[in-house]
């Protein structure tokens, strides 16, 4: 016998038995459960009552996930499930239902954040420990870098021929030179570098009377960040997950049904509620 949705078997509100008046319906029918797992993306599609289909997930990897307060959605790479109210089995098996609490990559927020914010969060370390980042030249202690030696390259020609060379170069600087000509090495007349400084740069169109006061599309980016840094607001406990490269997300979609393993970044209240509850867990 198949599995069947009906609710015929099922006992009254008083607690009475219901009499089973007709057989099994070729409407009434189920399915095995998805039980979508962690690993290497493997999807199957179903034919349904009506000629439809159903996408079933039975492995994924990862998934597109939302951060609400910046607006912003990243695909990401789910690590584990951390937290199932439903049953500790799901959590234990690494289930993948709707409204379950996952782990997942934060290295793609976190490069978001820095680029559009201007701002380099510490990274910690599994010690507890931050990690600053080295500058070029420093050493592991943060002393200053060494002075680079200089090693002069011998000539293979003699000092009496450099000499002669010496004496041509400093005849050459004496001779003056005619306004307007060009030098042997094919050098630009003056007035042309003064036009060709007057230009804008290439990319850039500009108005004839406001070219001084125009600016570049770097530039006006740059102003942005800088602007965007001064109003900016992260919570501790999502900048702590940040910068340790693991972020809890709530999955949103039915990977049993539609085949995806989406949701969004928990973050405020709700983020403080599921800590509680996990710290409770570990205790």
């Amino acid at each position: 016998m198949g599995i069947d949705r009906d609710g015929r078997h099922k006992r009254r509100e008083t607690g009475g038995k219901r009499a089973m008046y007709r057989k099994k319906r070729k409407f009434n029918l189920a399915r095995p459960a998805a039980n979508t797992k962690i690993g290497e993306s493997r999807v199957r599609r179903i034919r349904t009552r009506g000629g439809n289909y159903k996408i079933r997930a039975l492995r994924l990897d990862a998934g597109n996930f939302a951060w609400a307060s910046e607006n912003v959605t990243r695909k990401s790479r789910v690590i584990r499930v951390v937290y199932n109210s439903t049953s500790n089995e799901l959590v234990r098996t690494n289930t993948l239902v709707k409204n379950c609490i996952i782990e997942v990559d934060a290295t793609p927020f976190r490069l978001w954040y820095e680029q559009h914010y201007g701002v380099a969060l510490q990274k910690k370390r599994t010690d507890g420990k931050t990690s600053v980042a080295k500058k070029d030249g420093e050493t592991k202690e943060g002393s200053k870098p060494a002075a680079k030696k200089v090693v002069a390259k011998k000539d293979d020609k003699p000092a009496v021929a450099k000499k002669g060379i010496e004496k041509k170069d400093s005849a050459k600087k004496a001779a003056p030179k005619k306004e307007g000509s060009k030098d042997k090495k094919g050098e630009k007349k003056e007035g042309e570098k003064k036009e060709e400084e007057k230009k804008p740069p290439k990319g850039v169109i500009l108005p004839s009377g406001d070219r001084a006061t125009r600016k570049t599309k770097e530039v006006r980016e740059k102003l942005r960040t800088r602007i965007r840094e001064k109003n900016r607001h992260l919570e501790s406990a999502l900048e702590s997950q940040l910068t340790t490269g693991r972020i809890y997300v709530c999955v949103t979609s039915r990977p049993g049904q539609t085949g995806r393993c989406d949701g969004y970044v928990i973050e405020g209240k709700e983020l403080e509620f599921y800590l509680k509850k996990l710290s409770k867990k570990k205790k």
